[in-house]
């Protein structure tokens, strides 16, 4: 896992240490218990299955079965689990009720960081033989690291938790008659409801809405969820699975995003993702992030356009030279870094950039790439629409003349990225 991906997770795990999102289960039992009965019983399992040819897709054979809860431990077995595979272009699919929501975005910043494939199906081993209890094939699941199993796609489900896993994948498939739902999260039991007055929950959310920005879907997801009481589920629709992104498309860009990272540095965020045309093709995703960092002279904050773009597996140190492009004015992203197939560039902006955003139909970032010595080899333009950032626009200029803001990237020029 990157240095970068290693940070951006840690920050994830401690803001939302101890929430937990479970489908409703075991009856009248509240949800924090029925979570943590869930857990035990069926903590998650990993092992690699094995079906007749087409199994998982055409051409597909192979994969990696993700079957039960979100527990403790379900990060680092995952991560193991891979290790000893040795292989990332299996695809994985989820079969949840949900769980650990730190663990989830644990499981789902790994698979980014592999940039794997993901689906939602259950995977039934041969050895489940008819009639045998779910209990009892989880038991067999759990016996090897590897079965000879079906992939069955038909009411398969992924719930709460699981959810925020999948968006980890780089490529994601909601097949016909899977189950992908939604609902609050809540503390787990013994876990306070506020810490230094600020609901968990509400923290929870928060944290989760910059994790979907970074995965490339829309934040409206994590709000749908967090109307939806959590002994309740909200089965995500076609047109919803659509409309937030969930399913990877050839193109899809979120809305502009406010995002408060500390109470004095107020920022608007989008992201883009985009279908490769290299075989095998990706998508890979792209964060634009506008806002004001302190300059020289801190009474008179400077304005900054960064982004953090997502770099083909196969050239993880691919040169290039951008730019954005806000009408009449180009920003060079002058001062960058690439870190494990994951690019950060950082530059300033006068404010009447700012001013020319809210006028413009679109941003630009122009990706120019170089041969060794330096020559344009290859280009590509993202054009980012202006939609609805007028009045967050209207905000974060206001704030920019703040007295009191956080220094960016006074290391390395960079700005922090979300977390």
């Amino acid at each position: 896992m990157s240095a970068i991906l290693r940070a951006v997770l840690i920050g994830w795990l401690a803001a939302i240490c101890g929430m937990t999102a479970v489908a409703p289960a075991f009856g009248k039992m509240r949800p924090q218990e029925a979570a943590e009965e869930a857990a035990k019983r069926r903590p998650m399992a990993f092992f690699l299955a094995k079906g007749a040819p087409n199994a998982c897709g055409e051409g597909c054979r192979e994969w990696i079965a993700a079957e039960g809860v979100f527990d403790a431990g379900s990060g680092e077995r995952l991560k193991a689990f891979l290790a000893e595979l040795k292989r990332n272009d299996l695809p994985l699919f989820f079969n949840s009720p949900g769980g650990s929501v730190s663990q989830s975005i644990a499981v789902g910043t790994l698979l980014r960081a592999r940039r794997m494939t993901v689906g939602i199906g259950r995977t039934r081993p041969d050895a489940c033989e008819p009639g045998m209890s779910e209990d009892a094939c989880f038991a067999v699941m759990k016996s090897g690291s590897e079965h000879q199993a079906r992939l069955i796609v038909a009411r398969a489900r992924c719930y709460s938790a699981c959810t925020y896993a999948f968006l980890g994948g780089s490529n994601r498939t909601v097949g016909r008659g899977a189950l992908i739902g939604v609902h609050s999260a809540f503390p787990r039991a013994g876990v306070p409801d506020e810490v230094r007055g600020r609901s968990v929950v509400d923290s929870a959310h928060a944290t989760l809405r910059r994790y979907a920005l970074a995965m490339g879907v829309d934040s409206g997801l994590v709000d749908l969820a967090a109307r939806t009481r959590p002994e309740r589920m909200h089965r995500l629709t076609a047109e919803e699975i659509a409309h937030f992104g969930i399913e990877t498309q050839d193109f899809y860009e979120t809305g502009w995003v406010p995002v408060r990272q500390t109470p004095e540095r107020y920022v608007l965020q989008k992201s883009v993702t985009q279908r490769t045309s290299s075989s095998p093709a990706e998508h890979l995703t792209s964060l634009v992030q506008i806002g004001c960092a302190a300059g020289a002279r801190p009474a008179r904050p400077t304005s900054y356009v960064a982004y953090r773009r997502e770099l083909p597996l196969g050239r993880p140190n691919l040169q290039t030279s951008v730019r954005a492009t806000f009408g009449e004015y180009a920003l060079p992203f002058s001062r960058r870094v690439i870190r494990n197939a994951v690019e950060t560039g950082y530059a300033t902006a006068r404010p009447a950039v700012l001013e020319q955003a809210a006028a413009i139909p679109n941003i630009a970032v122009v990706e120019i790439e170089l041969s060794a010595n330096g020559a344009p080899t290859d280009s590509r333009e993202l054009k980012l629409s202006t939609q609805g950032l007028n009045e967050p626009l209207a905000e974060l200029r206001k704030r920019c003349h703040l007295s009191k803001l956080t220094r960016v990237g006074a290391s390395a020029g960079l700005v922090e990225l979300p977390r």
